[in-house]
């Protein structure tokens, strides 16, 4: 019984950790594309690749620094 609590609570520790990770993706593309001086949905609806590297590379390391930050705080 107290293996299937401490495995329950992981989950919901996993499942929590996933949105959290996802809310600060967002909130930091916001943030980040606020700083920017272009529109960054216009220009990828033209197809741009140079934006879509820069979105790529933008969500990569803000779901980088926010799984780092949210598993550290986990353990």
């Amino acid at each position: 019984m107290i293996v299937q609590n401490i495995v329950f609570a992981e989950i919901i520790r996993i499942i929590y950790a996933g949105f959290m990770a996802i809310f600060f993706m967002i909130a930091g593309f916001r943030m980040i594309s606020g700083l920017i001086a272009i529109d960054i949905a216009h220009e990828l609806q033209e197809k741009n690749a140079a934006v879509g590297m820069v979105v790529m590379g933008m969500f990569i390391c803000v779901g980088l620094a926010v799984g780092l930050s949210v598993g550290m705080a986990l353990h």
